[in-house]
């Protein structure tokens, strides 16, 4: 049974034969012994970059098969992950040669690599998922589906993209239109997995949903926008067969974030929730690929509960890190202790629509221990949720703040020093207040070394970087504040009282990706 290496030695020199179990290499042995001897007090990451330098500088064969050696692992647990996220587990030992050729070309794999951004088992690991994520999602792209089943697929991004030629207003009614349909997902009828049109009172259940947006829409037109976004996917749709740079992921804009929005939705539920793989595949399979699809049954709570009440409770509790519960109360008008009895309400009517959601699905089979998953994850799911409405709400305030959107390439500078590793260790939501402000501390250190960099791009001296960062910030903070308030009816006691925690989101939305996706749309 597989097992990982312990010692320095044993990762530099062992391989995986094939029933994984790990075979020494002799040769390798008997070098790294003699290079221990030389170098008692190190680490692996010293004896890496060791090796890194000898087959960058030398091109030495040895070094080469030691760094292979230090790679096994990692290829393994690569190619078993990916291969069960996407239920093709038969074929891992063909993804495992499949990074193991990847990663042996050590010019490309490491070209960039900077040893004191992250550890190198975690650079590979990150590089691994996405070259088969790519793989698969190439290899899939052939299987039968309907021009429904390909709309709820593609990303928001991708839909943007083949409708390009529309004007922006109609744009967006699309985008909407299409985005209401791919909450439907899950509901829509499937004739050998195959899905289906919707029904015509689906068709209405969408146009119903984008009146309340604004869309004065009849299902007739919500049916012609569907067929008209079909029409437009089937004009860049790949052809059964598949090139062999389509395989490697070069075409048809397989970039790593715009894979499969689905299957990525569920890496993003197991990493940041911290859920099994079973667990993340099930959740991810019932909200239909989407963390949006929560819309619907919390906004069937806020009318069974109380409409206001529910969405503002879930904001204070879940959306910002560190209210307490009787700041919530003294917002919404409950003692403390009523407050949590709304919450446990909110998530078990939550669960029991998750449930019956479950229940009426084919590729679930519920049962008891899946049941008390849910309700041990409900809590988690919940603030991924509402940190995503609190994020879209910080999008639509950068955009609409006249003097931020002036300014927002100096922010955009100065934020975007920061590199990925970084940005997702702020997102993740198990962070308690103290543990991301921490992070954000570090972040914040990060960014700093590199302000030169960032204030010769922009032609100013540093100190005038700093300071105009610091002013939009602050600026940024205040007009949010205001918006919230407005938005949830705060009064300003309660905003002076959640101003500490609206500071912290903010500057861990600005320190995220969320800045660079908006200067792409924009």
């Amino acid at each position: 049974m597989f097992t990982r290496r312990q010692t320095v030695e044993e990762k530099f020199s062992q391989f995986l034969d094939d029933h994984q179990n790990w075979q020494p290499d002799r040769e390798l042995q008997r070098e790294m012994r003699k290079l221990m001897q030389q170098y008692p007090h190190q680490n692996e990451e010293f004896f890496f970059e060791y090796f890194l330098r000898k087959v960058q500088e030398q091109k030495c064969l040895r070094s080469r098969r030691h760094l292979f050696a230090y790679l096994e692992e990692i290829c393994y647990l690569c190619a078993r992950a990916v291969a069960n996220k996407f239920n093709v587990f038969p074929a891992w030992r063909e993804y495992f040669q499949d990074s193991r050729v990847e990663a042996g070309d050590i010019g490309k794999f490491w070209r960039r690599y900077e040893l004191d951004r992250s550890h190198p088992l975690s650079y590979a690991s990150t590089k691994l998922d996405r070259f088969l994520t790519e793989k698969i999602f190439a290899d899939r792209q052939d299987q039968a589906t309907s021009g429904y089943g390909w709309l709820g697929r593609i990303t928001e991004r991708r839909l943007r993209k083949v409708l390009e030629n529309l004007s922006e207003t109609k744009r967006s009614q699309y985008l909407l239109v299409w985005s209401k349909f791919k909450t439907m997902r899950p509901h829509l009828l499937r004739i050998r997995r195959v899905i289906q049109s919707p029904t015509p009172e689906q068709f209405a259940e969408i146009a119903q949903h984008c009146s309340s947006s604004g869309y004065d829409l009849n299902p007739s037109q919500v049916e012609e926008i569907l067929k008209t976004c079909i029409a437009a996917l089937d004009r860049t749709r790949p052809q059964t067969e598949i090139s062999i740079d389509a395989r490697s992921g070069k075409e048809d804009d397989l970039e790593n974030q715009q894979i499969d929005d689905a299957l990525l939705f569920e890496s993003d539920i197991s990493e940041i929730s911290g859920n099994t793989p079973e667990q993340s595949r099930i959740i991810s399979v019932l909200l239909g690929g989407s963390i949006a699809y929560l819309d619907s049954p919390i906004e069937k709570l806020s009318k069974k509960i109380s409409p206001g009440l529910t969405r503002k409770l879930l904001f204070l509790e879940y959306g910002l890190l560190g209210v307490g519960q009787k700041v919530i109360g003294e917002a919404v008008g409950l003692k403390q202790f009523e407050v949590s009895r709304q919450l446990t309400r909110i998530k078990t009517c939550l669960i029991k629509e998750l449930v019956a959601l479950a229940k009426q699905h084919p590729r679930i089979n519920l049962d008891t221990d899946y049941i008390d998953s849910l309700g041990d994850q409900i809590d988690n799911l919940l603030t991924w949720y509402c940190r995503q409405v609190v994020y879209k709400e910080l999008e639509y305030g950068l955009r609409s703040y006249p003097q931020i959107s002036s300014e927002i390439d100096t922010l955009a500078i100065y934020f975007g020093q920061l590199s990925h590793d970084w940005t997702k260790k702020l997102l993740l939501i198990r962070w308690t207040p103290a543990e991301l402000d921490k992070h954000l501390e570090k972040a914040q250190k990060h960014i700093s070394k590199k302000l030169p960099l960032a204030a010769q791009k922009l032609q100013i001296s540093e100190q005038q970087l700093l300071d105009k960062v610091n002013n939009l910030t602050a600026e940024f903070i205040e007009y949010i504040s205001t918006h919230f308030g407005n938005k949830f009816c705060l009064n300003v006691e309660i905003i002076s009282k959640i101003k500490e925690c609206l500071e912290r989101m903010i500057y861990a939305f600005l320190h995220t990706c969320s800045l660079h996706k908006l200067l792409v749309v924009n």
